[in-house]
C-alpha cells in the first residue's frame, strides 16, 4: 500500500500545473464547472439580522509563480472543506485521513508521513499564504485540467455509509407548497453533507411545538416550523431514492425562553417556549432531533453552500 501511495504521489508532483507565458493575465477558477466568484455578496442572517461573512469567494485571483498556480489559503479551507492549522512556518492542512505539512518558502511536503519534493515553495505575499493549486488539489483526490487559461476543478464524489451521493435535493418550504430543486455538483453536495454534521450538536427530545406546516389556524401554536429539506440521493429524480434526509426547522419570530402569547381564533394561549435555540435539525433517516451549534448563523451558512451548485428544479408545488 505504501508503494502504491508513493507511486500515486509521484506523479501529482511531476504534474503540478505549469502554465508557461500566463503570468501577466487572471486566471479563471472553477469547481466542478461553477466559476469561483470574485465579487463580495452581502448576506445577513434571516433570524438574527447580524452580517455574515462571505467567504466562497476569491478576493485574490490565482497567481503564477515558477510556472505554477498559486491560490491563496483561503480557498483550500472554504472550498475543499479542509481544516487548516498554522505553527510558523508550517501549515498542516487536514482532509479526511489525508494531512499535508507545507512550510513557507520550502520545497518539502509531507503526505501524512510520506516525504516528497514540491517543484515550487509556499510563500507569503501581502499578507496572503499562497500555496500551489495542483499539488493539494491531487492530493486531496481531486482531478485539475487547464483549459484556455482557466483553471477547473473536478472533487470527488460523496458516499455516504458506502452509497454513492449522485445527487443533493433542496426543499424550499413556502407559505403555501414548496419548490424541490436537485444539484449534481459535486462540491456543493460534499460541502453541504459536511457543513450539516459538523452543525449538529446536542441531541434533543423534540417539543410537541413543531410543524410542517405554518399556514393554518392551528399551526399558529408552533413555536419551530420546517423551512426547508436537505436530500442526499442514491437516484436522482423526483421519483429517486435518498441515502440521508434532513429537516431544518426555525423558531418562530415571536417565540423565545419566555411565555409568549399567540392569538388562536377568538382566545389567546400562552404556550412556553422550550428553549431549543433558533434552529434544530432532524435527522429524517434515524428519527433524531438535534440542537444547532452555531444557530445565529446557521442558515447563511448553509445557504452559502447551496448557491456552490447548478440547481435544477424538479417540482414546484407553491401557488
Amino acid at each position: 500500500m505504501k508503494k502504491v501511495l508513493t507511486a500515486v504521489l509521484s506523479v501529482v508532483l511531476l504534474t503540478t500545473l505549469t502554465i508557461p507565458g500566463l503570468a501577466a493575465r487572471e486566471v479563471g477558477l472553477y469547481f466542478d464547472g461553477k466559476q469561483v466568484r470574485t465579487e463580495l455578496m452581502k448576506w445577513t442572517d434571516s433570524f438574527s439580522r447580524e452580517d455574515v461573512p462571505d467567504i466562497f469567494y476569491m478576493d485574490v485571483s490565482p497567481q503564477i509563480a515558477s510556472g505554477r498556480v498559486f491560490v491563496p489559503i483561503r480557498i483550500v479551507s472554504a472550498f475543499f472543506g479542509a481544516e487548516v492549522e498554522w505553527k510558523s512556518p508550517h501549515i498542516y492542512l487536514t482532509l479526511g485521513d489525508t494531512t499535508l505539512t507545507l512550510t513557507i518558502n520550502s520545497d518539502t511536503v509531507l503526505i501524512n508521513d510520506t516525504q516528497m519534493t514540491l517543484e515550487a515553495a509556499p510563500y507569503i505575499k501581502d499578507g496572503r499564504t499562497m500555496v500551489p493549486l495542483r499539488f493539494i488539489s491531487e492530493a486531496f483526490g481531486c482531478e485539475v485540467d487547464f483549459r484556455a487559461g482557466n483553471v477547473y476543478i473536478y472533487t470527488p464524489s460523496l458516499y455516504i455509509d458506502g452509497s454513492r451521493a449522485v445527487s443533493a435535493q433542496h426543499y424550499q418550504k413556502m407559505t403555501h407548497g414548496g419548490v424541490l430543486n436537485e444539484s449534481e455538483t459535486n462540491i456543493c453536495i460534499n460541502l453541504l453533507y459536511q457543513f450539516i454534521l459538523d452543525s449538529i450538536g446536542e441531541e434533543i427530545t423534540m417539543s410537541e411545538y413543531f410543524g410542517d406546516e405554518f399556514d393554518t389556524q392551528e399551526s399558529s401554536k408552533l413555536i419551530h416550523f420546517i423551512i426547508g429539506e436537505i436530500f442526499f440521493m442514491e437516484t436522482e429524480g423526483l421519483e429517486g431514492e435518498a441515502i440521508q434526509q434532513y429537516g431544518i426547522y426555525r423558531r418562530d419570530f415571536m417565540g423565545g425562553d419566555f411565555f409568549v402569547q399567540y392569538y388562536y381564533g377568538s382566545e389567546y394561549v400562552n404556550i412556553s417556549a422550550t428553549g431549543l435555540g433558533n434552529y434544530i435539525i432532524r435527522d429524517v433517516t434515524q428519527d433524531k432531533w438535534y440542537r444547532v451549534l452555531d444557530e445565529n448563523t446557521f442558515v447563511t451558512y448553509l445557504y452559502m453552500r447551496i448557491q456552490l451548485g447548478e440547481w435544477e428544479m424538479i417540482e414546484n408545488t407553491a401557488p
